[in-house]
């Protein structure tokens, strides 16, 4: 599996708990993972806002937002983004 992949699923919460402590433990140590993993989650967070996602990732991204107060924020953050500029 791709790094890409492997973040993606993390951020989804689609894989087991040794993956995801692996992920964990290379986004604290490893600089180009950290960058890789914000990237996607801000991707992931462009998408649900546009829409672009299916109802299982939507639906996954909606849970991550109920159990990280911080995700919530950008999530709402980036939602508040895309209505400003659709009616710019």
């Amino acid at each position: 599996m791709s790094d890409a992949m492997l973040v993606r699923n993390y951020i989804l919460d689609r894989l087991s708990k040794e993956d995801r402590d692996e992920c964990e433990r290379r986004f604290l140590f490893d600089p180009n993972f950290e960058s890789l993993m914000l990237q996607e989650e801000q991707d992931l967070l462009d998408d649900y806002v546009s829409l672009r996602l299916g109802e299982e990732e939507a639906g996954a991204i909606r849970g991550r937002a109920e159990q990280h107060p911080e995700f919530r924020l950008r999530l709402l953050l980036a939602d508040g983004l895309r209505r400003a500029t659709a009616t710019a």
